[in-house]
């Protein structure tokens, strides 16, 4: 993404020690002034064929007598002339201003360039001005060109495609939107060019290709718009390369950007969310869970954090279990009693972090669960058992929780608790014949020889 003023520039400096021919003539050497003068009747002409002439008496004045302040801002004078009346499509006055800007450039670097002869930079600042007035009347020009009527046109056609009836429709309107976009792009490239230290043509740029789905193209532009943006707006333009990225599904991509932009703005939790998400999906959980316990810090009670650490410290938990395992199948039991015990110290932290979600979001379904379920595999049956009760209150159509309320009851030797649970889980499932049959046992423990009947009865049915 380099623009090739920086070429042109050499290019123009380089004419100084370059041939050149007068109307098809060989040149002699004429004085500054008839250079000068001669170049001013062909420029003042109007007459597009006598331009060349004018360059060709431009080009002998740098050869012959190197850089000229005077002589650079006619040279900048003709590119802005064959601009308006020669110059037809985008890409034919993207050539005119980059001659424009390097020609500006030039006549910069020659007024601050005392080896010089001084009366080469006689009325430098007039000249100065005078062109760089010029740059700042076209990048408004073509800067405005792009936001206010080109990038429009592009969201019509988009709408356009997005409602089109049918695919010839369709692809019609796609061709013009990519002909605008094109036209939209080549017209802030000039508006670059012309003020290179604006991000807002950059953005401009962006925007286009975020319009139309390009979004690879979209974050390097917004790049370049990050080098020369303010501090205040430079978070947004960062953040919209990172969903920019999560776009292609580069989660990989977003990440640099969600991290400067959390260092810039390090109480947005929000998208510090999104940086641990994006580290999750890539299986940097380490760097996620680190993301996480940040967030805890600004906002103990956050729910996405609160899980994503309780989620952290099970994926520790199972991996704990397996080297367990592992090492007792090969009959180390030092070994196996280590990872066990890091595997209870896991669940541990896995379950504070859950229990703490479940209490300060009561009817949060996935934190409850978890709670419930780690309870459950830490033999905590009295917390289980509560928990899932709960999950069964919040989940009235689900015979799983009911269930698992009624076993872990029955575990604690919570009888009356159990029946209750496991009559509603029938209540729900009227075809669990398992817990027909633990209904069946409860109520003859019980003394309850009807309701007894009344299951076994269900059991021979459900046979």
């Amino acid at each position: 993404m380099k623009f090739t003023a920086k070429l042109l520039l050499i290019f123009v400096l380089l004419v100084c020690l370059a041939s050149s021919t007068l109307a098809g003539k060989k040149d002699r050497k004429l004085t500054i002034s008839a250079y000068l003068s001669s170049a001013k009747i062909e420029i003042i002409s109007g007459d597009l064929e006598r331009y060349e002439t004018a360059v060709a008496y431009l080009d002998s004045l740098f050869m012959h007598y190197g850089p000229h302040a005077e002589g650079l801002k006619l040279m900048a004078q003709v590119q802005v002339d064959l601009l308006e009346k020669k110059a037809v499509s985008p890409e034919e006055k993207l050539v005119y201003v980059e001659k424009l800007v390097a020609y500006v450039d030039s006549l910069h670097m020659c007024c601050e360039n005392d080896q010089i002869k001084k009366k080469h930079r006689k009325d430098c600042d007039k000249h100065v001005e005078f062109t760089d007035s010029l740059k700042v009347q076209y990048w408004t020009i073509f800067y405005n060109k792009g936001v206010q009527e080109l990038l429009p046109q592009v969201e019509n056609y988009q709408s356009e495609i997005d409602a089109a009836p049918d695919s010839s429709y369709r692809a019609d309107y796609e061709q013009r939107r990519k002909a605008t976009l094109d036209t939209l792009v080549t017209t802030m490239k000039m508006a670059a060019l012309l003020n290179p230290q604006d991000h807002r043509s950059y953005v401009g740029i962006s925007t286009a290709y975020e319009k139309a789905g390009e979004f690879r193209k979209a974050i390097e532009w917004l790049g370049e718009a990050v080098k020369y943006v303010g501090d205040e707006e430079k978070p947004n333009l960062i953040l919209r390369q990172a969903f920019d990225a999560i776009q292609l599904a580069d989660f990989n991509g977003a990440i640099p950007y969600f991290k400067a932009y959390t260092e810039l703005l390090p109480t947005d939790i929000v998208n510090m969310g999104n940086l641990a998400i994006c580290y999750n999906n890539c299986g940097f959980y380490d760097s996620a869970a680190a993301v996480n316990q940040k967030i805890l810090e600004i906002d103990p009670i956050n729910r996405d954090a609160l899980i994503g650490m309780g989620r952290y410290y099970n994926q520790l938990a199972r991996e704990a279990t397996d080297s367990s395992t592992a090492y007792r199948r090969v009959e180390n039991e030092e070994a196996a009693t280590a990872w066990t015990e890091r595997r209870d110290a896991q669940f541990d932290s896995s379950m504070t972090y859950f229990k703490t979600a479940a209490e300060n979001y009561p009817d949060d379904i996935e934190s409850l669960e978890q709670y419930a379920t780690i309870t459950g595999l830490k033999s905590l049956n009295a917390e289980a058992a509560a928990a899932f009760r709960k999950l069964a209150d919040l989940e009235t159509s689900s015979a799983e929780y009911s269930r698992a309320a009624g076993d872990f009851y029955l575990r604690d030797q919570k009888f009356d608790e159990a029946i209750i649970e496991y009559e509603r889980t029938v209540e729900r499932d009227p075809g669990d014949a398992e817990t027909w049959q633990r209904l069946a046992d409860l109520y003859d423990n019980a003394g309850d020889t009807e309701k007894a009947a009344a299951a076994k009865k269900k059991i021979e049915e459900l046979k």
